[in-house]
């Protein structure tokens, strides 16, 4: 099919699993979803972004974003719901994409996505510091590879140490005897929630790569004390452009 769309999809729902409505917490000012909506429409390279949600107010802000809403029913909301069912999940959502692509009913039943669209993003709600050049580097890497798959990844402290038995005796995660410390070498954690696929390549291998995004992109907010270090780095944008212009 001609003008297969790239699309996204974020996982919100109201109530958050630490922060309570976290999605919807304000993060100088504005909604924490909010910003992530903002910089996927800045990236000028998703066609389609859809948040899977219960909750109307976080459907409202996606609207008024310009975005879609795939309604989330009540036993999808709770991990440890009896009903909870990753493929039915998947069917439901695929359903709700191809009937918003203007698939006909039968292509809606079947719930095959591929022939509509190329590429799709999975976005966690967490990461509201992702900015559009990241989103950009993504899909440029991947396209520019032969991978199937492509997700986020950050340096962290390579001083990593696991503590193991009940006396917690410590163990580091990566070391060499002699190595002068400031020449390890670097260490990072995987973000697979945060990915870009492309469809057609799933049958022709599972390669993954990783994009390595800024460590403050990869601010997983959980806490006020986030809240408030992602408020910091949005200040430190806001007066590093300023001071560029």
């Amino acid at each position: 099919m001609k003008n297969r769309k790239t699309i996204a999809l974020i996982w919100a729902r109201g109530n958050g699993s630490s922060l309570p409505r976290k999605n919807v917490y304000p993060i100088l000012g504005q909604p924490l979803i909010s910003l992530i909506l903002q910089a996927t429409r800045k990236s000028n390279i998703i066609d389609r972004l859809y948040v899977f949600t219960e909750d109307q107010e976080i459907a409202d802000i996606t609207i008024k974003h310009g975005w879609q809403v795939i309604p989330r029913p009540q036993h999808m909301v709770e991990y440890d719901h009896p009903k909870f069912n990753i493929d039915e999940i998947n069917r439901h959502q695929n359903q709700c994409i191809l009937t918003d692509l203007g698939a006909p009913p039968g292509a809606v039943q079947k719930g095959q996505i591929t022939p509509y669209v190329k590429g799709m993003f999975h976005f966690n709600c967490n990461h509201c510091l992702i900015t559009e050049a990241t989103i950009r580097g993504m899909y440029d890497k991947l396209h520019q590879s032969n991978a199937t798959r492509i997700c986020c990844a950050s340096q962290v402290d390579p001083h990593l140490f696991i503590l193991h038995g009940e006396d917690e005796i410590p163990f580091p995660i990566w070391h060499e005897h002699g190595l002068d410390r400031r020449k390890y070498p670097p260490i990072y954690r995987l973000y697979p929630d945060t990915n870009y696929i492309l469809l057609d390549r799933l049958h022709k291998n599972h390669k993954q790569i990783v994009y390595k995004m800024p460590q403050e992109e990869a601010l997983d907010i959980h806490t006020i004390e986030d809240v408030k270090l992602a408020e910091f780095y949005l200040t430190q944008r806001t007066i590093q452009s300023g001071s560029s212009k």
